[in-house]
């Protein structure tokens, strides 16, 4: 019986043996991106230190030439040049800033363009055209059948029946035609 102990215990020992050479071979890409990170970013802080020296050196020799008022104007438009890359919402804002100032724009010249035709649309109907003065205007005659001395002299009740008459007028001629 011991000897099956033994050799469960061996059988044991080669199975933990195996599960940690498993893990280790599991671990060992792991480890290794580790390392490639840690020094990936030793180097990139190591060049943007540097970056930043070299930075400041350019400044102090750029602003040692420049008006101190126009540094502060020169460095907020920078800032803000940045910023909108960085953004993408910021940068959507700007845009719909400047196409909300292009539509205002637009609708001012539209309402200008209107006012403009309705100044002539209104200037239009002063001035008239040979074409109007050609057509034959008609218009219509008041006529009554019974006599004005009899109406004047003899007041009555009744009401004297009045018919009308159409006058044509041509511009040519200016006579006067009773149809």
């Amino acid at each position: 019986m011991e000897s099956k102990q033994k050799k469960q215990s061996q059988i044991d020992q080669t199975v933990a043996q195996f599960i940690d050479a498993g893990i280790g071979v599991a671990m060992l890409p792991f480890s290794l991106v580790q390392q490639t990170f840690e020094s990936t970013k030793d180097s990139t802080s190591a060049k943007f230190d540097e970056l930043q020296a070299r930075g400041e050196k350019v400044e102090s020799e750029l602003f040692g030439k420049i008006d101190p008022a126009r540094q502060k104007a020169n460095l907020a438009n920078i800032c803000n040049q940045v910023s909108m890359m960085l953004s993408p919402r910021a940068s959507r804002e700007a845009k719909l800033d400047t196409l909300s100032k292009k539509v205002d724009t637009l609708v001012e010249l539209v309402s200008t363009l209107a006012a403009k035709k309705a100044a002539e649309a209104e200037a239009k109907p002063k001035t008239t055209t040979k074409a109007a003065d050609d057509k034959p205007k008609t218009t219509r005659r008041k006529t009554t059948t019974a006599s004005k001395a009899t109406a004047a002299s003899k007041p009555t009740a009744t009401r004297k029946r009045t018919t009308t008459k159409r006058t044509t007028k041509t511009s040519t001629s200016g006579d006067k035609k009773e149809s």
